[in-house]
């Protein structure tokens, strides 16, 4: 290449800086939109550290501009208060202590490939171009290896990207936990992704750029290094990562009023409860996703009439399951009361369910069959006679099995002698 830059007229000696190299910066921002914090690779990588084996130097030569390190991916472990990220064109994934910006270590190629590779950790892994680093519950660190300088260091027939779960020891060496080396058709000269599943499996995306056939594609991968699933877009198609999600509507949940008639096409409607009886709403995650939901329940009649008091809050609901909401009267003389319920997804407020309707009172009372106000003998022969013609009423059924019954009669008994 450097006789390209002198016939551009560069002198190409080594020494003198001619045009821009790119780096790029981490950035922290509070909420008032200031810098609060960054780290620049300028101070802390030497520009004697560059690739100079897979091309990157064609892009200078045609835009008279280096992109000398293209950081694609980084995650900060707010537990150690530290940042791995990962320099694609040098081959580097870099261990930084926050907020001091020392680098703890830089883990990539050995001395012959790189200025500074004597001072590199896991020299023997020999990963290159990678994406998509990413530190682990346990530890381990994940990521893809696109693999483009793989058949220089590795002795590949064909360039082969590789996914590499690996555990650091004491920041100085690392162990291999699991490999899986794609088949040579999906390798990925750029970009790539993988997401550790919640089976135990393996969820990856390559450009599949191999043998010359675009094949674009999300695999499945089971630990004993089994493809199950693949899917793969058309020719001209390029992402850049892809995230297996739990559903695709996280916003989707219904709500069950217990005891609710639709009155009119404006969705009002009537509950009509026994006195004392709560009201009852069922929140039904029906998402993929742990779910929080709030809720504003108002009871909209005047103070001296409203039945319940108002309430709101929230609840977090698991995965496909629900949640009973219970808003007992406080009122027990109200005959019926207007009232109002909203419920929302927490971040998702364009899904926000609103119901209103009118409460109803039943104020009989179960076991005074003849509705005089009270419960005594008088209701016993009331309900004698009832059986006795085959017939029912709601204060006739005590056990509430539909049919009255000697049952009842012995329920009956029992609530007059308490």
């Amino acid at each position: 290449m450097t006789q390209y830059f002198e016939n551009l007229g560069y002198l190409a000696d080594g020494v003198t800086p001619e045009f821009l190299w790119f780096g790029q910066k981490i950035v922290e921002w509070n909420q008032e939109h200031q810098i609060v914090w960054e780290w620049s690779p300028l101070d802390h990588f030497s520009v004697n550290d560059y690739d100079n084996f897979e091309g990157t130097w064609y892009s200078a030569y045609f835009d008279q501009a280096h992109d000398w390190m293209h950081s694609n991916a980084f995650h900060f472990d707010d537990e150690e208060s530290v940042i791995y990220v990962s320099h694609r064109h040098l081959s580097r994934i870099s261990k930084i202590d926050y907020p001091s910006g020392s680098v703890i270590w830089n883990m990539g190629l050995p001395s012959e490939y790189m200025s500074s590779g004597d001072e590199h950790i896991c020299t023997d892994l020999l990963f290159s171009f990678q994406h998509n680093i990413q530190l682990m519950e346990n530890g381990d660190l994940l990521f893809f290896d696109n693999g483009n300088l793989s058949q220089g260091l590795l002795g590949d027939e064909n360039p082969v990207s590789r996914i590499r779960r690996v555990k650091v020891i004491d920041n100085s060496y690392c162990e291999t936990v699991w490999q899986f080396d794609l088949p040579p058709n999906l390798f990925a000269q750029g970009m790539g992704s993988v997401q550790a599943l919640d089976n135990g499996n393996y969820s990856i995306y390559t450009f599949g750029s191999g043998l010359g056939s675009p094949e674009c594609s999300i695999i499945e991968v089971t630990e004993e290094k089994e493809i199950i699933w693949k899917a793969t877009g058309q020719a001209d198609n390029a992402w850049y990562r892809s995230y297996k999600i739990p559903s695709i509507h996280p916003d989707a949940f219904s709500v069950v009023v217990e005891g609710y008639t639709k009155t009119d096409e404006s969705g009002s409607g009537l509950i009509q409860l026994i006195i004392g009886e709560p009201l009852k709403f069922i929140i039904k995650n029906k998402s993929g996703y742990k779910q929080i939901y709030h809720y504003e329940f108002n009871d909209l009649m005047d103070e001296g009439g409203s039945a319940f008091l108002d309430e709101n809050g929230q609840v977090a609901i698991e995965p496909y399951s629900s949640f009973e909401l219970k808003f007992s009267p406080q009122n027990l003389d109200a005959i019926s009361t207007n009232a109002f319920i909203s419920i929302r997804p927490k971040g998702h407020g364009y899904s926000t369910k609103e119901l209103s309707f009118n409460v109803s009172f039943d104020q009989s009372v179960i076991g005074d069959v003849n509705l005089d106000g009270l419960i005594n003998i008088l209701d016993v022969v009331g309900l004698v006679n009832i059986i006795l013609d085959s017939g029912s009423n709601s204060n006739s059924d005590l056990n509430q099995d539909g049919t009255s019954n000697i049952l009842d009669v012995v329920l009956l008994v029992g609530i007059i002698l308490d």
